[in-house]
């Protein structure tokens, strides 16, 4: 199998914010630090059920209220995704 080949610097940083958004939400459950790996003003919206936030405010109430709560305790995630979206976009 042929080596892929390494991350650019700005590849590398999106994929270690994404892993510790990762880590963040499904290992810590926390939201103080999911809400620290975002940008200045997020935003999030869940469409199926109508539901989400604008700001750091409301989007930390979200996962803090919402999100957090329902993940199972034995979730289990997929590493590598922003790594392999990166090369699919066409560097």
């Amino acid at each position: 199998m042929p080596q892929e080949p390494a991350l650019t610097a700005a590849e590398q940083k999106f994929n270690d914010v994404w892993n510790e958004h990762l880590r963040a939400e499904f290992s810590a459950h926390s939201a103080d630090e999911t809400v620290a790996t975002m940008t200045a003003t997020p935003a999030i919206n869940e469409v199926p059920v109508m539901i989400g936030g604008n700001g750091r405010e409301e989007v930390y109430e979200f996962y803090a209220k919402y999100f957090l709560p329902q993940i199972p305790p034995d979730i289990e995630i997929c590493s590598g995704v922003a790594d392999h979206r990166a090369r699919e976009a066409g560097r």
